[in-house]
């Protein structure tokens, strides 16, 4: 029985109650669940902190950020992380629909509850949060999740947020075991629930466990920093979803304790409360494998932009591109494996390409003989493994100055690897340096890292830092020698050369996803720019794996946007091409779910490919034909688009 049919159920027999005379019976209160780690923090909010901006107002998001006090006390970080986490994920520009379409209205007063779910010797598995906004609807009761973007932590969805605060829905967020865990093992400082540096034996987001091994890998690279998502140990990821329907379990218990007692209002359950499954990026992932995991029918709908899902691949599936066969299904560590050994190359022809370019040629990586040859060599390596052309102009800006590649492979090694910070693998490492080389983390980076961290190296003062041969390089610096960019590229092969060793296969065979979403109705949106989570082994893969899976059964409904990428943040920026932001897509994504689950069943937008130029131009219900992504037999039609007429 579906959630809908249940809540429909519930609703019959309050009715057929009330006309027999009989007065609604109020069903006991749970108590805190048991997956819960210690005590449950109650946090009101009102006007001066409010839930969706903490009291910034959306003139404030779109402002500088909040500044910091040496020692920042909690409602300092929780203001700065709110802006950190709003701006990281979108456009702050008026023609990107920021004003109009999103981030706009008053501020949204309401509580939040915090709180750890039960882990390891590492720490807890994970942060919960849910938002409930003093305008709750009790009459049409609903749950919205937010299970952090990338690897940041408790707030890093907050911009999903705004539909259904207004709407008066809850918020039920979770970090997934990524966040804000950072470790520095220099000063054995980690960071409580709500971002106060504390020593790492006490209430931690995460430690590093401790040991002989760890003792011997601190004494002989000072200075170093564990990170969660990279050092847990557990692979975080095969876990993601749980963690999301944990947020949701979480949720129940807080509508049913902050209004307990109050006259009129039953239990909230899964019978009675509308869920849908939000996410973006890696949170999107989340709340896909959410929906697969759900068997007791906790989640109704699912609204995903961007996400990074990683289907089983299967060879009796064909994605068509404009008629051209897509390569497709392949795992999220392969791409990046390749793209830190050849983006650098295959995104320009300045210096430090035709550096990295050399470097692989003396490794007999390329076999072109000038830089233009080779930065063609290159691009053709990462096309042929399934990345759209589309992407190409967003190369450089993800290569070259996000560093995402250098950040993201190591960091993805330890995870899948289930390895420690004293395993080093591929002598990478992760901590502060300056012009002399590693030095300390400063104690102000270290206060405000819950505010100013992504959960990553390359924020928060952090880098990463090459340990290879006796001597230790940031390998986020520029390269001032062939040598220094062939420590890169030696490192970048090795991390590449352990997908042959079993503990990452194993961890990379954990996080693939089934496709079975059992017929719920889902809405995937994905920019066809995207050049970090490539649509061809996210988006269209999961598409196609899930009609295999479930043919007719399937509500899933797939919209790539020609013109978008994967960050809002560039969207409109000067020097990148022309792009539209994603996020007042999702906004419409998010209220047409919440209309199709409701008693009106709104219909959502057909599978299609959108190649609007202006951020004006809404969804389509029914696309033109010639738009339209088809499936017949095994195979996935994506044509090229056509840009609508729109106001």
């Amino acid at each position: 029985m579906t959630g809908r049919t249940r809540r429909a159920l519930a609703r019959t027999i309050s009715a057929l109650a009330l006309v027999a005379g009989l007065a609604p019976q109020a069903e006991a209160k749970p108590a805190k669940p048991d997956f819960i780690d210690g005590e449950v923090l109650v946090r009101p909010h009102g006007e001066t902190d409010d839930l969706l901006t903490a009291g910034l107002g959306w003139e404030g998001i779109a402002g500088q950020p909040p500044a910091l006090d040496a020692a920042p006390n909690v409602e300092q970080l929780r203001r700065r992380a709110i802006h950190a986490n709003m701006r990281g994920l979108i456009s702050v520009l008026p023609a990107q629909g920021y004003g109009t379409l999103y981030g706009s209205g008053p501020r949204i007063p309401g509580v939040e509850y915090l709180a750890y779910l039960r882990g390891g010797p590492s720490g807890p598995a994970a942060t919960l949060m849910v938002q409930i906004p003093q305008g709750f609807d009790r009459a049409n009761p609903c749950i919205v999740t937010a299970p952090s973007s990338g690897s940041r932590g408790i707030y890093g969805a907050i911009s999903v947020a705004e539909v259904p605060l207004k709407r008066g829905c809850a918020v039920a967020y979770t970090d997934k075991g990524t966040g804000i865990g950072y470790h520095d093992l220099a000063t054995g400082t980690a960071y409580d629930i709500e971002g106060r540096p504390i020593p790492a034996d006490g209430p931690a987001q995460f430690r590093a466990p401790a040991g002989p091994a760890l003792d011997a890998f601190n004494a002989g690279h000072p200075n170093r920093v564990a990170v969660k998502h990279a050092h847990r140990g557990d692979n975080p990821e095969r876990d993601w979803g749980q963690h999301v329907l944990r947020s949701i379990e979480f949720a129940l218990y807080a509508l049913n304790d902050h209004f307990d007692g109050q006259p009129g209002i039953g239990t909230f359950n899964p019978g009675n409360v509308t869920v849908v499954a939000v996410g973006v990026s890696n949170g999107g992932g989340a709340a896909l494998l959410a929906a697969e995991a759900d068997r007791t029918g906790l989640i109704d709908g699912i609204v995903v932009s961007e996400p990074q899902i990683q289907p089983a691949p299967r060879t009796d599936l064909t994605i068509l591109e404009r008629g051209e066969p897509q390569v497709h299904g392949r795992g999220l560590y392969e791409v990046f494996a390749a793209m830190n050994l050849y983006a650098d190359c295959a995104s320009g022809t300045a210096a430090p390409n035709v550096l990295r370019c050399a470097a692989l040629k003396e490794r007999r990586l390329l076999t072109a003989e000038t830089p233009p040859e080779q930065n063609v060599e290159a691009k053709g390596i990462i096309h042929r493994l399934g990345l759209l052309p589309d992407a190409d102009p967003l190369m450089a800006w993800h290569s070259g100055t996000a560093h995402l590649w250098r950040v993201l492979t190591p960091t993805y090694a330890y995870a899948y690897a289930k390895a420690s910070a004293a395993d080093h693998l591929c002598r990478t490492s992760f901590g502060a340096a300056g012009p002399e080389g590693v030095t300390p983390w400063s104690e102000a980076a270290r206060a405000g890292a819950f505010a100013t961290g992504n959960g990553l190296a390359g924020s928060a003062g952090l880098t990463v830092l090459n340990d290879a041969g006796g001597q230790t390089t940031n390998d986020l610096a520029p390269a001032a020698s062939i040598e220094g960019e062939l420590r890169r590229v030696d490192a970048a092969i090795c991390l590449r050369d352990l997908m042959g060793q079993e503990a990452l296969r194993a961890g990379l065979a954990e996080v693939r996803a089934t496709g079975d979403l059992r017929g719920r109705p889902a809405l995937i949106l994905h920019g066809r720019k995207d050049g970090l989570v490539a649509p061809n082994h996210s988006s269209r893969a999961y598409l196609g794996l899930n009609r295999l899976v479930e043919g007719q059964r399937s509500g899933v409904r797939y919209v790539e946007v020609v013109n978008g990428n994967h960050f809002d943040a560039v969207a409109g920026a000067p020097g990148f091409p022309p792009l539209v932001a994603l996020h007042g897509y999702v906004n419409q994504g998010i209220a047409a779910m919440l209309d199709h689950l409701g008693k009106g069943k709104a219909p959502l937008p057909e599978s299609q490919v959108f190649a609007a130029t202006a951020v004006t131009c809404p969804i389509p219900v029914q696309p033109a034909a010639a738009d339209r992504i088809t499936w017949e037999d095994t195979t996935l039609a994506i044509p090229a688009g056509s840009p609508p007429a729109c106001p």
